[in-house]
């Protein structure tokens, strides 16, 4: 049975990104699974809350956010990842241990500065999987 990995950060493009992948998985018969990476790099905490705080608090928004895209997209069965560390590492990492055929990952299509300032998650999935990776782009309205 072939394997999608679909990545999700609870942003706005994730209901996109997740619908993309449901119809792939139809279409392939496949397993889905969902992946969050939990990222503290760069975290500066005030009053006591660490980084540590603050990975707990991203792992529990990834278990609420599996809980309510498996129930607005009648999804029965999937697999779910949580990783610490960098997304784009993560996804990539996460594929090859559960031996994805896809991935499915969007993209919020920065260009110019803001590109080079905050470089591109898919880019470097894409750069560094190993299987095909379908990229959803933000609609710009």
């Amino acid at each position: 049975m072939k394997k999608i990995l679909i990545a999700t950060e609870g942003g706005p493009l994730t209901e996109n990104v997740v619908q993309h992948g449901i119809e792939l998985a139809k279409l392939l018969n496949a397993e889905i699974g969902f992946i969050y990476a939990a990222d503290a790099t760069g975290f500066i905490g005030e009053g006591g809350y660490t980084a540590q705080n603050y990975l707990e608090d991203l792992h529990k928004e990834a278990r609420e956010l599996f809980v309510r895209l498996q129930s607005e997209f009648g999804i029965k069965q999937n697999w779910t990842f949580i990783k610490d560390g960098k997304p784009a590492a993560k996804i990539v990492e996460t594929a090859n241990e559960w031996d994805a055929d896809y991935i499915v990952i969007g993209t919020h299509g920065r260009t110019g500065i803001s590109h080079l300032l905050l470089s591109s998650v898919a880019e470097h999935v894409i750069r560094h999987s190993k299987v095909p990776v379908l990229v959803i782009t933000h609609e710009h309205k």
